[in-house]
């Protein structure tokens, strides 16, 4: 289904009331078993409906099987997409995919840092250094993508992705210009860094990297980075496209993104799930 969605805009109103119809259907159902098998009068079995969705919402075993499932749905449809990429390539490679190309590794913000206090924004770390900060963990928990505004303190650890070589290059700023960053982490491929993860972090705190297909029903087809709002409504990022057999990593703001390329993009699950549901796209 969120094939057809993607492929064309005229499938939406379709797609939706087959989603309105599975609703509708799976309450009926629900009414049925309050009203004929227990008896129950119809405002008592409404009222009891909707006690069972609260329990079922509010259930972390049910939720957390949901997003389980939810999840590896999306994982799939990645390996799926790339599937399809490859087998339109005659199955030749160029190389790898742009998350093996790209590396991670986690920095501890030390004391003294020249960085406590200041806002990703106005350090400008992805125009000044290249790199990505994809996240930030400190004792309140993990913060997938952290905005411009997220101002940096003490023990803040930075999880960064890049290209090797830049990687190399930062942590050589960091040595000479005393950023005050301790590397905490080895530095692994973003393919092998996200697959550890799917196995040891809970599903709401797990990041996903996607590629995704531009199709001509696609807000990006033919426009920008910068003209789109749509990566700026899902709090997602840009990391590279594939189009045909290059491979071109951070792409400028200004680039013309086509209608054919994969566009990988890197988010939390919550976010990248969003991307079945955005009527925008």
């Amino acid at each position: 289904m969120a094939g057809l969605w993607f492929k064309k805009r005229s499938n939406r109103p379709l797609i939706l009331v087959l989603m309105f119809l599975k609703a509708a259907i799976g309450l009926f159902f629900i009414m049925q078993v309050f009203t004929t098998m227990l008896g129950l009068h119809i405002i008592i079995a409404i009222i009891a409906a909707l006690v069972l969705a609260k329990f079922i919402y509010s259930s972390d075993y049910l939720i957390g099987r949901y997003l389980q499932i939810e999840s590896q749905f999306l994982i799939n449809l990645n390996a799926e997409n790339l599937a399809a990429a490859a087998q339109k390539r005659a199955s030749a490679r160029h190389g790898m995919w742009l998350d093996e190309q790209f590396y991670t590794c986690t920095y501890e913000i030390q004391p003294g840092s020249p960085w406590i206090g200041w806002s990703i924004r106005r350090l400008d770390v992805h125009r000044n250094y290249k790199i990505f900060v994809i996240e930030i963990s400190n004792q309140h928990g993990y913060h997938p993508i952290p905005s411009g505004h997220t101002v940096l303190r003490t023990g803040d650890k930075l999880l960064i992705t890049a290209p090797l070589n830049v990687l190399q290059t930062f942590d050589a700023a960091i040595k000479n210009m005393g950023l005050g960053l301790a590397k905490i982490t080895e530095t692994v491929t973003l393919h092998k860094f996200l697959e550890h993860e799917s196995q040891v972090r809970k599903e709401h705190d797990m990041l996903l990297c996607y590629a995704m297909p531009v199709t001509s029903a696609s807000p990006l087809a033919r426009s920008t980075l910068k003209k789109s709002d749509t990566l700026s409504k899902g709090k997602w990022l840009a990391l590279g496209l594939e189009r045909g057999d290059y491979t071109i990593s951070d792409p400028d703001a200004s680039f013309v993104i086509n209608n054919g390329d994969i566009l990988w993009i890197i988010g939390s699950r919550q976010m990248l799930s969003s991307l079945f549901r955005d009527t925008t796209l």
